[in-house]
């Protein structure tokens, strides 16, 4: 729960890095603004059912009473729910196929799976161009002058 107050107190940083790069990116510092606000959400709730599920183990032990094995269980339950639904985006990027990129940076969005070539005809607002700044926006602004690199001493590493 920490966490989740940590992360407002200094929400601009994404914005005033665009705008040292010199790039005006409305719609996604507005996008980081939400992002910031439902990671923000989902941090307390997990929290609080961190919470329940160790005050729920401690009574299990201590008064083994049916009610305690129910939210024991419960908060279980919700807490591995949680964990599938982070898993699964892994999952998928697990299955993708190199074909799929390249079809993807073609704009040939009939070869990608899951009807997303349907998905783009149907939907002409959220089109893959309008995606293309978020995901090789940062690429443009890493080793800029809002994030300058520094040059890599390969004398470091030790190579045996």
């Amino acid at each position: 729960m920490y966490m989740a107050f940590k992360i407002g107190e200094n929400r601009s940083w994404f914005y005033e890095m665009l705008k040292g790069a010199g790039m005006k990116f409305k719609e996604g510092s507005d996008l980081m603004d939400n992002m910031y606000d439902t990671m923000r959400g989902v941090l307390v709730v997990l929290g609080v059912l961190f919470i329940l599920y160790g005050l729920a183990g401690i009574c299990l032990l201590y008064l083994k009473k049916c009610y305690c094995v129910c939210m024991y269980g419960f908060c279980f339950t919700l807490l591995w729910i949680f964990s599938l639904c982070i898993a699964l985006p892994g999952f998928a990027m697990w299955g993708m196929e190199e074909e799929t990129v390249g079809a993807f940076c073609k704009n040939d969005f009939d070869a990608i799976p899951f009807g997303y070539g349907k998905y783009f005809r149907e939907n002409p607002d959220m089109s893959a161009r309008r995606f293309d700044i978020m995901m090789n926006g940062p690429s443009k602004i890493l080793c800029s002058d809002a994030c300058p690199c520094a040059p890599i001493d390969t004398s470091k590493w030790n190579v045996t």
